[in-house]
């Protein structure tokens, strides 16, 4: 059976804001609290995605820090408002000695939401979780492809089916959307540019879902959050990063989305945002008289 190649895709490497929500089949599960903070601290960068964790800090894929300050982009958005964004401060996470593709960068001002706590632990396979980001608006109904990407009425041997990207009628392409997925594997790696190398788990964007509100990323999704339960709330397990697909205009049935594993990261984020107060101390300190 022919299968399309499957393509790696940045969810942020794009020459302007690609944005949009993420692929979702239509049940929506909004009891229980969903999607919880996964939309209030969602932040936009540079059309991208990110998080609020708190203290100031947006935690980012590091390929969307390095967009903002490429375009020059000074602003983020929280919760709908306007927040400036300090690309002075962008500090890129490591972990023993190698460079992730994960970034802090702070904000001016206060967004007026609690810190976000990261996972200890890694989440095992089958923990449910919630996504959130800016990435491809989807068609609302799905669609299959025969091995050549000739639409076709009904699937049939070697075709692939999910949902295309599209543009609204005033050409609209983004939107922040949240949907839910579980957990399909662990010790993952996710390749990123400057030959950064994030340890990562991912999901499967299952036929039928593994999960009522069936996520799969898209570009622009990249940074954005990944929670898990935590006792009575909810903790960042993860950002998105990349998507291992076999279309760049599309999320197919059995693509993947990988994200950064932070429970192997939230040592180093601490140090570099402990490491950041005490430079901001010490040049509010005064000097010798």
């Amino acid at each position: 059976m022919r299968r399309a190649p499957l393509l790696v895709l940045l969810l942020g490497l794009v020459s302007a804001p690609a944005g949009a929500v993420l692929v979702r089949l239509p049940a929506g599960e909004t009891e229980r609290g969903l999607p919880g903070p996964a939309l209030t601290h969602l932040a936009i960068v540079a059309g991208l995605s990110g998080v609020y964790v708190g203290d100031g800090w947006i935690l980012t894929a590091g390929h969307v820090a390095q967009a903002a300050r490429n375009q020059k982009k000074t602003e983020a958005r929280i919760g709908g408002a306007p927040f400036a964004l300090r690309l002075d401060t962008i500090r890129r996470i490591r972990a023993g000695g190698s460079p992730a593709d994960l970034a802090l960068v702070r904000i001016e001002g206060d967004p007026g939401l609690p810190a976000l706590p990261i996972v200890e632990k890694t989440p095992e396979p089958g923990t449910p979780v919630v996504m959130a980001g800016n990435g491809p608006l989807q068609e609302p109904e799905r669609a299959c492809w025969n091995p050549a990407g000739q639409p076709v009425a009904k699937p049939g041997p070697g075709t692939l089916c999910g949902y295309a990207w599209r543009k609204t009628p005033e050409n609209q392409t983004n939107g922040v959307e949240w949907g839910t997925n579980q957990v399909s594997s662990v010790r993952e790696a996710a390749a990123g540019p400057q030959g950064a190398l994030t340890r990562a788990f991912a999901t499967q964007f299952r036929d039928g879902g593994a999960t009522p509100r069936e996520a799969q990323a898209g570009v622009g999704d990249s940074g954005g959050p990944v929670l898990v339960r935590s006792g009575d709330g909810w903790a960042l397990a993860g950002v998105m990063l990349s998507v291992a697909g076999r279309s760049p205009s599309a999320a197919l049935f059995g693509d993947r989305t990988l994200i950064a594993d932070l429970a192997l990261y939230r040592d180093a984020i601490r140090r570099e945002m402990d490491a950041a107060r005490e430079t901001e101390a010490g040049a509010r300190a005064p000097g010798p008289r």
